[in-house]
């Protein structure tokens, strides 16, 4: 007869996916990175319509 091991709850979370708290921190992540990004393109495009002007 095949012994049924008893899946511990630790097993049982990683089997199942990330949690919700760590989708959240990930997409917390992207949007303060995609904010950063945003602002430096800014940044440079203003820069650059100023070199422009000046031309």
């Amino acid at each position: 007869m095949k012994k049924v091991s008893k899946t511990t709850k630790t097993e049982m979370t990683t089997k199942m996916g990330f949690t919700l708290v760590e989708l959240v921190v990930v997409i917390a992540i992207i949007v303060i990175l995609a904010a950063v990004a945003a602002f430096n393109y800014l940044g440079v495009f203003h820069h650059v319509m100023e070199v422009c002007d000046s031309l």
